[in-house]
């Protein structure tokens, strides 16, 4: 039987979810969405400047990957500011 080498990596994975998303998308969804994809728009340059990426941005929801941990750390220690206000 010939064995087919696999292709094995570490990754490091950052999950980060709004707080409190359906609340501000009742008060004012295209508002809502609107700093959402801001937030996340920021937080991805930040990512990348910590040798992550961006994988994917789902709703409320991003996802990276990192080689190292401690880059991962590092850049969740820099997330976007608190988007919970109010959206007026």
């Amino acid at each position: 039987m010939n064995k087919v080498p696999l292709n094995r990596k570490l990754a490091v994975i950052l999950h980060a979810d709004v707080v409190g998303s359906t609340a501000l998308v009742q008060r004012n969804e295209t508002l809502a969405h609107q700093r959402m994809q801001a937030a996340f728009h920021y937080f991805s340059m930040t990512i990348a400047s910590f040798g992550g990426n961006t994988r994917e941005i789902r709703g409320d929801a991003l996802v990276a990957e990192f080689e190292r941990a401690s880059d991962a750390v590092a850049a969740a220690g820099r997330a976007p500011p608190d988007y919970q206000s109010s959206p007026d």
